[in-house]
């Protein structure tokens, strides 16, 4: 059976953040709710996984920009 896109996107958040309980404490839940929607014993409602995605999104948003400062630092540096 194929993985739903809720439980992927979880397991996303969960690598981006680190852990569980990271995650657990970024997107103001309980870190056994989270384990409860990872092994299927709970149903993920519609707001955590907007909330998940609105995580990762923001996430993924502030290490493009971490990047091109890096990237900003680097060609000054050369230019010197």
């Amino acid at each position: 059976m194929a993985e739903s896109v809720q439980v992927a996107t979880l397991k996303w958040g969960v690598q981006v953040a680190g852990s569980i309980f990271e995650l657990a404490r970024r997107v103001g839940l309980a870190d056994s709710s989270i384990r409860a929607f990872l092994d299927g014993s709970e149903r993920m409602p519609n707001w955590v996984f907007l909330r998940l995605v609105d995580y990762v999104n923001d996430e993924q948003e502030t290490t493009k920009r971490r990047a091109n400062v890096v990237v900003l630092q680097d060609r000054r540096k050369a230019s010197r």
